[in-house]
């Protein structure tokens, strides 16, 4: 073990992702639905799967299939990809698998403060989509594809978290030219090769074995029929990373070069408008105006909302000139909740370690600034406009013992494989572990 340590720098990072993986598995609970689950018999809530606090619900798990059917159908037209219980039969397990992946990227990301703001998505947003369509053929887009933008988002807030996880992790490997080299001929030899297949079955019948030739057979390969396998001792010296950490003294200089208010805000306030959307009509041709030519499109009921919330966003920020009216005279005079209306849409307190589902507006506002006010949230048939109108920010003090804690975690791996890489070498002088 000491000289894997020492010598095979590439495989500190593969131990490194296994370790975490074991960490992981722990955190994970998995409850496989029936088809009957997808079919309406449990409610969208029901968790099928949990990471830490992270959920993956039938309903997350229903629109991640629907998505994937209408891609295949898209790649491979003729197919019809609409039956749940069929796309969940073959494809269920591959789809669950890669939600917990995300929530697991999201998980860590999260404890190690790497989690993904809202400007790093806007800014992929930008890159994914140049020139940008604008909002309403950036829906349509999706929708072509199956996704709802809140899905999309939330896949390229996990991608970039997955990212900065990766760069995190990977920080101290260390590869050599040779090592660069080695992967790239591994990765990009080819070979062309011809093969005859010849299965012993076909011939099985035509061969006659004798009973002097199984005894033959036997007694030429008398060792690889043994019962009792080699059996041998080990002893090796285990160096625990947690505990060489314990006794590291962090100065509070370099633990406050590490320190970030805005990481470890626990608690906003959070004042909201919420608009509701309407059922859509089942008889579109009653709402038309006289006179209306007959291929004329309808606004949808969705898209009128939408254009209010973002009128009622563009009114609350003060754009176009304009100064910014008061969120919570707007919200009394427009908001449709009647719980915080009266209020001026104040909610209270909101803390970050509350439960609540991956696709709550409310999951967004940790990342915002005071007074800052978010753009329309689609979630169900609501439209939610936040702001934040007060933030709890911790001080140093309050974080000192979690930013010690993590600078140990850092040096306690590093300390860890000085420790190996001195026991290795004395070994090597004396040969006598019990000196080591």
């Amino acid at each position: 073990m000491l000289k894997f340590l020492s010598k095979r720098k590439r495989s500190r990072k593969a131990l490194l992702w296994g370790f975490i993986l074991l960490l992981a598995l722990g955190l994970i609970g998995v409850f496989t639905p029936g088809l009957g689950g997808l079919s309406g018999v449990a409610s969208d809530d029901t968790a099928v799967a949990e990471v830490g606090d992270y959920e993956v619900t039938v309903k997350d798990l229903r629109m991640a299939l629907n998505s994937y059917g209408q891609q295949l159908a898209q790649s491979q037209p003729g197919m019809q990809m609409n039956d749940m219980s069929f796309l969940y039969s073959i494809y269920g397990k591959q789809v669950l698998d890669s939600l917990i992946r995300q929530k697991l990227v999201l998980y860590e990301a999260d404890r190690l403060n790497l989690r993904t703001t809202d400007q790093e998505v806007q800014e992929r947003l930008k890159q994914i989509f140049n020139p940008w369509p604008g909002a309403e053929m950036y829906r349509s887009q999706l929708r072509q594809s199956g996704m709802t933008p809140i899905q999309f988002e939330d896949g390229i807030r996990a991608s970039v978290a997955e990212q900065k996880l990766r760069s995190y992790i990977t920080a101290a490997a260390q590869v050599s030219p040779q090592e660069v080299e080695d992967d790239y001929r591994r990765n990009n030899t080819n070979y062309a090769v011809r093969w005859v297949e010849v299965t012993a079955d076909k011939f099985r019948d035509k061969v006659q074995v004798a009973d002097a030739d199984l005894r033959a057979f036997f007694d030429q390969r008398r060792p690889e029929f043994r019962i009792n396998t080699e059996q041998r001792r080990a002893r090796y010296i285990f160096i625990d990373q947690n505990k060489a950490g314990e006794t590291i003294q962090v100065p509070d200089d370099e633990l406050k070069a590490d320190f970030n208010a805005e990481l470890g805000i626990q608690q906003v306030r959070v004042s909201q408008i919420v608009l509701d959307i309407p059922e859509a009509s089942a008889k579109p041709d009653a709402q038309k105006p006289a006179g209306q030519d007959a291929g004329a499109t309808l606004t949808s009921p969705e898209d009128e909302v939408r254009k209010k919330a973002e009128e009622i966003v563009s009114r609350a920020k003060g754009e176009a000139g304009k100064a910014a009216e008061d969120f919570a005279a707007l919200a009394r005079q427009l908001s449709q909740d009647a719980k915080t209306r009266a209020a001026g849409g104040d909610l209270g307190w909101v803390n970050k370690n509350d439960k609540r589902e991956t696709d709550d507006p409310l999951t967004r506002v940790f990342t915002m600034q005071k007074d800052e006010v978010s753009q329309p949230i689609r979630k169900g048939d609501k439209f939610y406009i936040l702001k934040v109108t007060d933030r709890k920010i911790p001080t140093f003090e309050e974080s000192r013992e979690q930013l010690l804690k993590e600078a140990r975690a850092r040096k306690g791996y590093t300390r860890a494989v000085e420790t190996a890489t001195e026991a290795t070498q004395k070994f090597k002088e004396s040969k006598n572990l019990e000196a080591v």
